[in-house]
């Protein structure tokens, strides 16, 4: 680096060491810094890996660095994000995580359609049962919000191992699709097999609770949003619905 600061690999090399050694917010850094140094593959995949685990550490509402937090936020994280795996997957088409992850921040800068394309990529690459099941879930979250239900719940439905948010995305599906039954099914599935805390809980009794409304009436409703007060952290939609009613 000293005797060429340009020289791209090398402050990939040092980005993988700081990962290595466990030093997040340099090794973040260090890749982002490597972006605007020029196209090379190592630093683009692993920028990109560091912009999709500091998302779903912040959805998760788990601890994050805050450099790396002020990277995602104020520097255009995602977007650099999307142009580093975009380089890197048309040099590298058969890496089916890097399409996955490419979909993803495509998604979340809201071109969904461009999303849906590379995911349905990845989905023809994977093998690992677990994978295949994240990719069909995403493939299924991208159909719902681009009309196409039906389709969205064929993936849904061919999930080996379901888990919450899958099964999330199923309801949704239904509902959108006129279906309240099976979504209601769906979420009441959620609620007793899959939600792993009452917060969580406390969401999918209100998502029941609207359901109810449509179909069996107002003192349903109440039922359903009783308990979600109940329990806590309680949703706060919960909290406002009932006010309404």
């Amino acid at each position: 680096q000293n005797a060429e600061p340009s020289y791209t690999r090398g402050w990939t090399g040092q980005a993988l060491v700081a990962e290595v050694a466990g030093f997040k917010s340099e090794s973040m850094d260090l890749f982002r810094h490597c972006t605007f140094l020029g196209p090379e593959p190592e630093s683009a995949r692993g920028y990109g890996d560091w912009v999709c685990s500091t998302m779903a550490a912040l959805e998760k509402g788990d601890k994050v660095e805050t450099h790396n937090k002020y990277i995602l936020e104020k520097m255009f994280g995602i977007v650099v994000g999307v142009d580093s795996l975009s380089s890197y997957c048309e040099r590298n088409p058969g890496d089916d995580v890097a399409l996955c992850q490419l979909g993803v921040l495509y998604e979340k800068m809201g071109l969904v359609r461009s999303g849906y394309k590379v995911m349905e990529m990845s989905n023809k690459l994977v093998k690992n049962t677990v994978e295949k099941d994240k990719v069909l879930t995403n493939l299924g979250r991208l159909l719902t919000k681009l009309g196409r239900c039906e389709e969205a719940i064929e993936h849904y439905q061919a999930i080996s191992s379901t888990t919450f948010y899958s099964q999330v995305g199923l309801a949704m599906a239904h509902y959108s699709l006129g279906n309240y039954q099976q979504a209601y099914e769906a979420y009441e599935s959620c609620l007793h097999w899959l939600a792993d805390n009452d917060g969580l809980k406390s969401h999918i009794l209100v998502a029941m609770g609207s359901l109810a409304y449509k179909v069996e009436g107002m003192q349903a409703a109440k039922t359903l949003l009783f308990q979600s007060c109940q329990l806590a952290p309680t949703s706060v939609r919960g909290l406002f619905a009932l006010c309404v009613i």
